[in-house]
């Protein structure tokens, strides 16, 4: 990754991406973001006879590829300017191909933004509340495409997977067709072990019932494919998901019916750290074999009061590699929780029921299932409180 938030692609997985696009003889192939070059190496063996365009912020970048892609036309610009089409002589809906690897960045949200994301088919995405390049990417691409052209992006497990992006993939799935989604595996790009995906996308035609998703290994070679109902991806789009969800607990009740409440901790770790007074962040489970016992604290005259946990919640982890396995309940007395821990209280008669399951084996591996994230696994509030517990 450098100062613009890039994540260069190695050379198979620009491979497999290109090889991924089912078109045999497009006339305009366009790369925004282009980066070092290496889509558009791959995409120039595929398709010898197309007219390449590649954009990207970076200067020296461009200068550089000047020398390696002189048969490319190519950009210094911003390839969300809503202008680019008329800068780089390229008409709104006349690109038969598009790859791309977006950067990585939040945004805010502004009217122009937003009228591109409605101009692309992804009016209910206007409606996320925030945005990232990489979904705008997505929507600058879908424009300049022709309807029936296809875009294949490489993108961030959140767009994929995070319970914030589900209106987006809505509209993905009403208003496009969805050819394929390679989920590859984690620390394929250098300083990031944020796990990453190939999507296929078919501008328009939203037609297919079923939509193929696979898995690639580190050589960028499938080894798992099979079809999910293209309704079914609204909720998630990740191979692993689908893959597993088989195993998933399908009977009992959910989480969200059996509690009383289920709460995030509402100060941050490090705030909690300059109380100064007694808290429980993540780090703190490993100190505890599923049970906590702990002193009867106190947080008075404080200016903001934290979430308390006491005698019979059950606290989770909900942010990190192994967030899964952090499960306990509290044994005695009272104390703070960061917001990086989630306090689950029920009933005294439905405790035991739910502190067994979430610490049984299969109750471990169903909220690994749960857990999705860029650069931290987080298991959604939304995702726990709909988990069934036997």
């Amino acid at each position: 990754m450098n100062e613009l938030a890039q994540f260069f692609t190695k050379e198979v997985f620009s491979i497999l991406l290109a090889n991924s696009i089912k078109i045999n003889d497009p006339k305009i192939v366009i790369d925004l973001g282009i980066g070092d070059g290496s889509l558009t190496s791959a995409a120039q063996k595929r398709w010898k006879n197309a007219q390449f365009c590649g954009v990207d912020l970076d200067k020296n970048r461009v200068e550089s590829l000047n020398v390696t892609h002189s048969n490319v036309n190519l950009f210094n610009l911003n390839s969300l300017d809503l202008n680019l089409s008329k800068k780089i002589n390229i008409k709104v809906g006349s690109v038969d191909i598009a790859v791309c690897n977006p950067p990585y960045l939040n945004l805010e949200k502004t009217e122009k933004y937003s009228q591109l994301l409605t101009k692309s088919g992804l009016k209910n995405s206007v409606k996320l509340i925030s945005y990232t390049t990489d979904l705008l990417f997505i929507a600058q691409n879908l424009s300049l495409l022709k309807k029936g052209g296809i875009l294949g992006i490489i993108l961030p497990a959140g767009l994929i997977s995070g319970h914030n992006f589900e209106l987006f993939r809505k509209d993905l799935v009403s208003n496009h067709s969805i050819e394929n989604i390679i989920e590859l595996e984690s620390k394929i790009f250098k300083r990031t072990e944020a796990k990453t995906f190939i999507l296929i996308l078919k501008k328009g035609c939203p037609k297919k019932d079923l939509v193929l998703i696979s898995k690639a290994n580190k050589k960028g070679e499938i080894t798992d494919s099979f079809a999910v109902p293209k309704d079914d991806l609204v909720y998630r789009m990740d191979f692993d998901y689908h893959a597993n969800k088989k195993t998933l607990n399908s009977s009992g009740k959910s989480l969200a019916n059996l509690v009383e409440s289920i709460k995030r901790g509402n100060i941050s770790n490090l705030d909690l750290r300059r109380i100064g007074l007694p808290y429980f962040h993540t780090t703190d489970f490993k100190k505890h074999d599923g049970r906590l016992f702990t002193e009867n604290n106190s947080y008075n005259n404080l200016d903001k009061q934290p979430l308390l946990a006491m005698q019979g919640d059950i606290l989770i982890g909900r942010v990190g590699k192994t967030c899964h396995r952090q499960i306990l309940i509290v044994e005695s007395g009272c104390i703070a929780i960061s917001d990086c821990v989630y306090r689950i209280r029920s009933s005294k008669k439905n405790q035991k029921r739910i502190i067994d399951y979430l610490q049984s084996e299969e109750g471990i591996t169903n909220l690994k299932i749960l857990k999705h994230g860029v650069c931290a696994q987080v298991i959604s509030l939304k995702n726990l409180a709909n988990l069934l517990i036997k």
